[in-house]
């Protein structure tokens, strides 16, 4: 399985960009990142299409949001693990 993550954020001297680094380190998936330049103050209606035109037909999509359901790192590895198979 590759795991790709578009992120609408800057990382480039980020400390999120550290915890990636970390994470793909002791991941059995291969894993890349990629940033998506949105404008400035987007909203996430604006930055829906920047998302979608990275987008593959077969592309397996996983959207995360603070207000979402919190897992532990266990919890969100299984998830993945099983979408995986």
């Amino acid at each position: 399985m590759k795991i790709r993550i578009l992120a609408v954020v800057k990382l480039k001297n980020s400390p999120l960009l550290d915890q990636f680094e970390g994470y793909v380190k002791r991941m059995n998936w291969k894993m890349s990142l990629m940033e998506i330049d949105t404008p400035k103050g987007a909203s996430s209606s604006q930055e829906e299409p920047f998302i979608l035109k990275q987008l593959k037909p077969d592309d397996f999509l996983i959207a995360l949001d603070e207000r979402g359901a919190t897992l532990t790192s266990p919890e969100f590895a299984a998830k993945i693990a099983q979408w995986g198979q």
